[in-house]
């Protein structure tokens, strides 16, 4: 019983500040580590959504001649995307202003860290040119087309090369015939069924002798081959 008592003990000690709620001193993370990171996830997505906005105002400058009111939305979809990168590096930097005030209150955890903050502070300026240098191509590409719609420089495209899709025209005059030439009872509904189905007609009724004392009808006419006698005998004499 004191074994037992003793490793409860011993567990709960060696227990204390290992979970989440409750660290040990040798496994708590400093305060700035979090902004830290999060300084470095809205960069990199900042540097994919402008990518994406040039990889899309490159597409839609290879077909703003043969339709330019497409590359009109897709240059509008560019345009949302840098304006999501602009939000992101606005991220960043509060958190790079976060991760600093953190420095400050626990200088003793970030040895190292100001260069860490350098870079990240590099890194968010030239990102927010890469930006700068995105949105005036985006916008004066944009600007281009509308000009050339405008003008009628470009012609635009019809409807169905917009968007094409198939659509299944409705037959509402079948539906309105059908229900017209419907029967309203159940019986007058399926009375053509029925004479389609009818089986033919049984053949009138036939003229049966009746049966002999022996179980047999007489035959409607002799069959037998023997010539009666007195013929036999005129052909004798």
């Amino acid at each position: 019983m004191d074994v037992t008592r003793a490793n409860d003990a011993q567990a709960l000690q060696s227990a204390e500040g290992t979970g989440r709620d409750g660290r040990g001193q040798q496994g708590e993370r400093p305060a700035w580590v979090r902004p830290f990171r999060r300084v470095h996830r809205a960069l990199d997505a900042s540097v994919r959504l402008i990518a994406a906005s040039l990889a899309t105002a490159a597409r839609s400058e290879r077909g703003a001649r043969r339709r330019p009111i497409r590359s009109s939305q897709n240059l509008e979809h560019a345009e949302a995307r840098l304006a999501r990168a602009s939000a992101r590096l606005n991220l960043a930097l509060r958190e790079l202003a976060e991760t600093t005030a953190c420095l400050g209150r626990e200088p003793e955890s970030g040895a190292g860290v100001p260069a860490l903050l350098l870079e990240a502070t590099t890194r968010w300026v030239l990102m927010a040119q890469s930006l700068d240098a995105a949105a005036s191509e985006v916008f004066t590409l944009h600007e281009n087309v509308l000009g050339g719609l405008r003008s009628g420089a470009l012609v635009p495209e019809r409807d169905t090369d917009l968007r094409p899709r198939i659509v299944l025209a409705p037959r509402p005059a079948l539906v309105r015939a059908f229900l017209a030439a419907r029967q309203l009872r159940a019986a007058d509904r399926i009375s053509a069924v029925l004479q389609r189905r009818r089986r033919a007609s049984c053949p009138a009724a036939l003229s049966v002798p009746r049966h002999t004392s022996q179980g047999r009808a007489p035959p409607a006419s002799s069959l037998c081959l023997l010539q009666p006698t007195a013929q036999i005998k005129n052909r004798r004499l």
